[in-house]
C-alpha cells in the first residue's frame, strides 16, 4: 500500500519510486539481487490518498521474470500525488481484495508505506472493529513503514493488532526498509 497523498510530493515520492524500482531489478548489487521481486511472487500495488486507488497486480513470471518486474516499475513511475490520507479505508480495501482472492495457499502480507496520519475515512478503532468481523479469515500481517511525520503510536498499534512489525524510515533509507521487510516476512 502506497501513500500518494499530497504530503508525499517531491523527495518523498522520489524516494518511494527509487526504492520500488530497486525491487524490480534495477538495483543489480548483491543486496538488490536478494531483495528484488522473485519468480511466482504476486505483487499488488495499492496507491491511496483520499481513498484507495485502482490496484495493479502482477505475478512475476518464473521463466522470464524481468518483463513482469518492468510492468511493476511502469506502474510505480505513473504514481501521482495529491489529496489527503485514508489509511484505514485503504487497508479495509486491501483486506477485502485478499479475502476475495482465489488462491488461498500463498503467504500474504501487507506493506503499508505512509508519511502521515490518517485524516480521511475510518480511524484505527473502526479498522480494528473491521478486523474482528473477518471471523475465521486468515490473519494478514501489516508492516507499516513510516516516513516524514508519520504517527508512530497508531502505526505501532496497527502492526501489533495484525501480527506485523513497524519499520521506521523517517531518518533512514527507504530502500533498506523495504529490503529488511522482505527478509523479515
Amino acid at each position: 500500500m502506497l501513500d500518494v497523498s499530497g504530503s508525499m510530493k517531491g523527495p518523498r515520492i522520489a524516494a518511494l519510486k527509487t526504492a520500488l524500482a530497486g525491487l524490480t531489478g534495477v538495483n543489480t548489487s548483491l543486496t538488490g539481487t536478494y531483495c528484488r521481486f522473485r519468480s511466482r511472487e504476486e505483487v499488488t500495488l495499492l496507491p491511496f490518498s483520499d481513498s484507495p486507488k485502482t490496484p495493479v497486480t502482477v505475478t512475476v513470471d518464473a521463466g522470464n521474470p524481468q518483463p513482469s518486474r518492468d510492468k511493476l516499475r511502469a506502474a510505480v513511475d505513473r504514481l501521482k500525488v495529491g489529496g489527503n490520507t485514508a489509511v484505514y479505508d485503504s487497508l479495509v480495501e486491501a483486506y477485502r481484495s485478499l479475502d476475495a482472492a482465489k488462491d488461498k495457499d500463498r503467504f500474504v502480507s501487507i506493506v503499508l508505506m505512509t508519511d502521515g496520519e490518517s485524516n480521511r475515512g475510518k480511524d484505527l478503532a473502526a479498522f480494528k472493529k473491521y478486523l474482528r468481523t473477518r471471523g475465521s479469515a486468515p490473519r494478514v500481517a501489516v508492516f507499516p513503514i513510516m516516513l516524514g511525520e508519520a504517527a508512530e503510536s497508531p502505526m505501532k498499534e496497527l502492526a501489533t493488532a495484525t501480527g506485523g512489525a513497524l519499520w521506521d524510515a523517517r531518518n533512514a533509507d527507504l530502500t533498506k526498509a523495504f529490503c529488511q521487510i522482505r527478509g523479515y516476512q
